[in-house]
């Protein structure tokens, strides 16, 4: 009898079981069921992040494995490292773009799952009255947030995948694949897909758990409340602390003189006003609310009153409207402005001082003599001048390329005392020769007598002594000359010929004599200009080489927009039914649909407000490191442009998807929906 009784209490027990977690799957689906309208929209968001994602990060992980390149093995040695180089700038690009979409996507997927589970927080209520306890409720709400989450970032996945080729070619020019002998054919990989669905899937259940572990503390009669759930003392007293910990932590990085360089300041601080930015969103969005909202409520009267009530009554719905607009410009522009200071800094660093007044460069080394002999033929006029050939040259047991370059005239090269000559450090360039070579000081490696084997493009070696260590010419970017050889030191057997002519006039007035008798020699394809439009047209060929960055503005600003409209449907949902009383106490369908429209124009607004001060500090603290780096700060980048599109396009989405939303929901003012 014990046996049978054991055996019958086993039995029940696991029927219990078996039963409990039947019924917590029907009331998991009939939940789904029940909100399929949110969580479609919902589902749209991690649609688009997940296809972003995954195909951005599928380029860049073909950029790390080369696909496409075919035939390397058969390359001589120089060929096949300037064949890497595309492949190389694939990876910067697509890690820019993969670090900018996981950034948009982690806040704005984190900020809509917190955002549906507090609209549904008297349902929660409900559940807690019925006896659910709190964690029952969160096992319940990650199933039931599972399900539509993982199908739609499973299908993101499977589109950014398929979308490897295409997304691959729009870094193909950027990445300067043409002219390379490279085509770049990104593949795609399973195992990059899986990757960028778990991280999308760890996103959005911590969405899930830190919003329902929010909604836990809260008491059954306050989540029945007409309120959202505020945090309580303790988490907003944490949230301050570190809103003002990283407040205080950016403007060091931003102003403070800490021994970091440029572009790890930059970045660093991007990443810290980011943070900033999301951890007093609160205190941020209901200050902006409350001072953008007086606009319409002076302009507009009754639908301007309402609209700035609800806006700063709601402050948690004003947040999931603010939020997209003000993270993506936030995000995007910041990056935009930090990776053009980059490149104009570092061209302006390269380019600080060119001494020559005019430069006259040539993709070939034909017209040397021609050149040289109209130098000579200005006279008095050209103070001094200096003629060099370059080309691209391989060193033995190295994976980089080095530019060697040979002094034409006609100049006195030996001694290198003109303001366009090479300064020697150590050494002598009169002894250069066959077999030996001289290296530029920054290569510390190198000393007086060492030995460096050079190989051309047909991989003959070319062993070599150094014979001198000397400073480049200053100011001329495109002349880093890695080795200086003679005349007679080395063969021209490199790849990628170039001709740089650096002119300096005895006077102003020369100028334009020494333009025009070097315009005239007739050289093809050679550009003679002034040191300023030489300076000027560097500076611009290294920001408008940033095309691929569009990729990251059009990702960034598509989750926005989804995100935008996900919670406008959301906001106006929930107001149905207050909509409805106000339609039956005499308020008009036109009124009301306008009052939605303002709100939703406050809380963008209160986004862009929040989102200038956050991309003002940026710029800032990049004109004070300008400014320490001896740049005018009048280079520094303000991406004008490129905010206002963005703000102006989410607004215009905005407003339209609130009146069609709005206008669809009081198609019949007459009954309550």
């Amino acid at each position: 009898m014990k046996k049978y009784g054991s055996s019958t209490a086993s039995h029940g027990l696991r029927s219990h079981s078996s039963a409990s977690r039947d019924s917590l799957r029907s009331l998991v689906w009939s939940l789904v069921k029940a909100h399929r309208a949110s969580y479609t929209v919902l589902a749209l968001t991690v649609f688009v992040t997940s296809l972003l994602l995954c195909s951005t990060l599928q380029v860049y992980t073909a950029g790390k494995m080369m696909d496409g390149a075919v035939g390397m093995d058969s390359m001589n040695t120089l060929r096949r490292l300037m064949a890497v180089t595309p492949y190389q700038n694939v990876v910067v690009l697509s890690t820019v773009s993969v670090l900018c979409i996981g950034l948009v996507a982690v806040f704005l997927v984190l900020a809509s799952v917190s955002s549906l589970v507090q609209n549904r927080r008297r349902e929660y209520g409900m559940m807690r009255l019925n006896g659910a306890g709190r964690l029952r409720i969160m096992v319940m709400a990650l199933g039931e947030f599972s399900l539509p989450l993982a199908l739609a970032n499973a299908v993101g996945c499977l589109a950014g995948s398929l979308l490897t080729v295409p997304m691959g070619m729009a870094v193909n020019g950027p990445a300067e694949f043409p002219g390379s002998g490279m085509l770049f054919r990104p593949r795609i990989r399973p195992v990059v897909s899986v990757l960028a669905f778990v991280f999308m899937m760890v996103v959005c259940l911590l969405g899930v758990w830190l919003a329902v572990r929010k909604i836990g503390k809260a008491t059954p009669l306050e989540l029945m409340g007409q309120e959202p759930v505020k945090d309580t003392g303790r988490m907003g007293w944490l949230r301050s602390v570190v809103a003002g910990v990283l407040l205080l932590i950016t403007l060091i990085v931003g102003f403070a003189p800490i021994g970091v360089t440029l572009d790890v300041r930059c970045m660093l601080l991007v990443i810290l006003v980011i943070s900033t930015v999301y951890a007093s969103s609160p205190l941020l969005v209901s200050v902006s609310v409350s001072l953008v909202g007086l606009v319409p409520e002076k302009l507009a009267e009754g639908p301007g009153i309402l609209a700035r009530q609800r806006a700063r009554r709601k402050t948690e719905g004003s947040m999931s409207i603010a939020l997209p607009v003000m993270m993506v410009l936030t995000i995007v522009v910041s990056f935009l402005a930090v990776l053009r200071a980059g490149s104009i800094g570092g061209n302006m660093l390269n380019l600080r001082p060119l001494k020559a007044d005019v430069v006259a460069t040539a993709d070939t080394s034909s017209g040397v003599d021609r050149i040289d002999s109209s130098i000579r033929d200005l006279g008095d006029a050209v103070n001094e001048a200096d003629i060099y050939q370059t080309q691209q040259w391989a060193v033995e047991g190295s994976d980089s390329i080095f530019q060697v370059a040979w002094h034409e005239g006609p100049g006195r090269l030996p001694g290198g005392t003109g303001v366009t000559a090479p300064k020697v450090v150590k050494g002598s360039l009169a002894d250069l020769g066959p077999g030996r070579i001289a290296v530029s000081n920054e290569h510390a490696d190198y000393r007086l007598g060492d030995k460096v084997t050079l190989l051309d493009r047909h991989d003959r070696r070319y062993r070599l002594t150094v014979v001198a260590i000397v400073d480049p010419p200053e100011g001329m970017p495109e002349l880093p000359m890695d080795f200086l050889s003679s005349a007679d030191g080395l063969p021209r057997s490199g790849e990628l010929d170039e001709l740089i002519a650096m002119v300096s006039a005895s006077s102003s007035v020369a100028v334009n004599g020494i333009l025009k008798g070097l315009q005239e020699t007739g050289v093809r394809g050679m550009r003679v200009e002034t040191r300023a439009a030489f300076i000027d047209r560097f500076v611009r060929r290294g920001v408008s080489g940033q095309h691929a960055l569009s990729v990251m503005i059009v990702g960034g600003t598509v989750l926005a927009m989804v995100f935008l409209v996900q919670s406008i449907a959301i906001a106006l949902a929930e107001r149905r039914r207050q909509d409805h009383r106000l339609y039956q106490i005499g308020v008009s369908h036109r009124s009301i649909i306008w009052s939605a429209i303002l709100e939703i124009m406050v809380d963008a607004f209160s986004g862009i407000l929040i989102a200038m001060v956050a991309v003002c500090v940026v710029v800032a603290a990049l004109a004070a490191a300008f400014n320490g780096a001896g740049i005018g700060v009048s280079y520094t980048p303000i991406p004008v442009g490129s905010f206002c599109l963005i703000g102006l396009l989410l607004l215009i989405i905005g407003v339209a998807a609130t009146f069609e939303i709005s206008r669809s929901m009081l198609g019949d003012p007459g009954s309550e929906q």
